[in-house]
């Protein structure tokens, strides 16, 4: 029987050293980055992808990659267990007190963008199957460690993947929480709209533009506000009550005047769309501030919107829509982008999270009527159902009992806001990577993981495989 402990030893080093690579490569979407052969999502994403399965070269595996939409690397024979990892992180936001992509190793801790979601659990299964590979133990099945490029977007890679591939029905993916998640909330995105400008009087403040967020799954920690008045001595007071505003809410905020306008920065604390409460939005923050002064017609309707419906709620009350069940737990609410000029229409792109139970075309409904006005609509929606696997499925208890003997702790299975990639399978649930008492850094500024979780990823991933493959 291999000694899985000792075995990661022998690969810790290398692990590391390819993943401070790995980090290197800044592979967010960009929203207006051209479409090039092969890189449909950039060449940053490209990159990444290229990197991880030029790794698995080296590592002795054979490789697929089709169009730069997903790649993936392949061992052994028979029915096919799936572990789905993404090389695409979120962009690297504000508050970072290092270069998000210029990896930092500082008091035991590993800082990148990616880090955590997902390079460094992504990079950690691949030494974990060339662990399995050495090892030379028998296997009953085919293991394909699936590569996504899109996980952070629109997930137009998995569309791609499972109209080409062959879809596993049972396997992980390294995304989420230990010991393992095996319910995720269903989601709706919707996307506001103002149906027509209306400017109106002027004889108040002016709002030229607003901006917050830049992802519908993230929250916002950064938001501005351009605003004209003529008078010297209303834009002074407007300056005063800003200031005193943030000092009052703990928030860092600045002005900067040019000519006859004003423009305000807010800083607020990013988090995951799925845990919007852990965050503090600073594009709604700034909207609280906003909704104190007269404003031009359709700025007052945009300002008046926002406040009457997302004002301090994460759970969809003023919405009508808030509700909760044993299995999944309390619907969520992120308001992850708000965009506004006074020459384009102005965009609002919410994130709706809701428990298994839930029916989420009424959930649809009932916001279609609560926000029904002549002044908005919605402009387009996307539901994506939620997934549930049984507790008592092979799955479930053959890696609920794998952490047990690693941890000596009795292993519940959990549900999660986040969508992974686990529901592209039928059975399908996420390991790993954040241990109980860990701090959820996915999403946020300083993104970490602890060094001396790398080596437990190594042994639990490396123990789960074989597991997995010869069990279920």
């Amino acid at each position: 029987m291999v000694d899985w402990e000792d075995h990661a030893g022998h690969y810790e080093g290398n692990l590391l050293e390819q993943l401070l690579e790995f980090l290197s490569i800044p592979s967010f979407k960009h929203a207006a980055a051209p479409q090039l052969p092969d890189m449909p999502f950039g060449k940053g994403i490209h990159d990444a992808l290229t990197f991880y399965l030029a790794v698995a070269e080296t590592l002795g595996f054979q490789t697929t990659c089709v169009d730069g939409y997903y790649g993936y690397i392949e061992y052994g024979e028979g029915e096919l267990l799936g572990i789905f990892v993404h090389v695409d992180v979120v962009p690297a936001g504000e508050g970072w007190s290092h270069p998000a992509f210029s990896p930092e190793i500082r008091d035991n801790k590993l800082y990148a963008r990616g880090a955590l979601d997902n390079k460094g659990p992504a990079m950690t299964v691949l030494f974990a199957l060339k662990m399995l590979k050495d090892s030379g133990l028998p296997i009953s099945r085919r293991i394909r460690i699936v590569v996504s490029t899109d996980e952070e977007s629109g997930w137009e890679c998995m569309n791609h993947y499972k109209a080409r591939e062959e879809v596993p029905l049972v396997g992980f993916t390294p995304d989420l929480l230990f010991p393992l998640v095996h319910a995720e909330k269903g989601q709706l995105n919707v996307i506001f709209s103002l149906r027509a400008l209306h400017t109106g009087k002027h004889e108040e403040y002016w709002l030229l533009d607003f901006e917050g967020g830049s992802k519908i799954n993230v929250v916002p920690d950064l938001a501005s506000a351009t605003i004209r008045h003529e008078s010297t001595l209303r834009r002074n007071e407007l300056q005063r009550d800003f200031q005193a505003f943030c000092q009052q809410n703990q928030l860092q905020g600045d002005v900067h005047s040019e000519s006859n306008k004003l423009v305000l920065k807010l800083q607020g604390v990013s988090a995951h769309a799925s845990e919007p409460e852990k965050g503090r939005n600073a594009a709604l923050f700034l909207l609280v501030f906003l909704r104190g002064y007269s404003f031009q017609h359709d700025a007052e309707a945009f300002i008046t919107f926002m406040n009457q419906y997302f004002r301090d709620d994460y759970s969809g009350v003023r919405l009508g829509i808030a509700c909760a069940d044993a299995i999944s737990g309390q619907s969520t609410v992120n308001v992850g982008v708000v965009r506004f000029t006074s020459s384009t229409m102005p965009e609002i792109k919410i994130n709706i999270r809701l428990p298994v139970s839930a029916n989420i075309q009424e959930i649809f409904n009932t916001i279609a009527a609560r926000t029904e006005d002549p002044l908005w609509r919605i402009d387009r929606h996307k539901i994506t159902a939620s997934h549930f696997v049984d507790s008592n499925h092979a799955i479930v208890t053959s890696l609920k009992a794998i952490y047990e003997a690693r941890h000596g702790q009795v292993a519940q299975a959990a549900f999660s806001g986040g969508a992974t990639l686990a529901r592209v399978m039928k059975y399908g649930v996420a390991f790993g990577p954040v241990f109980p008492g860990r701090e959820l850094m996915a999403h946020k500024a300083d993104e970490y993981i602890e060094l001396s979780d790398l080596h437990e990823w190594l042994v639990l991933y490396s123990q789960a495989i074989y597991a997995l493959s010869k069990e279920l």
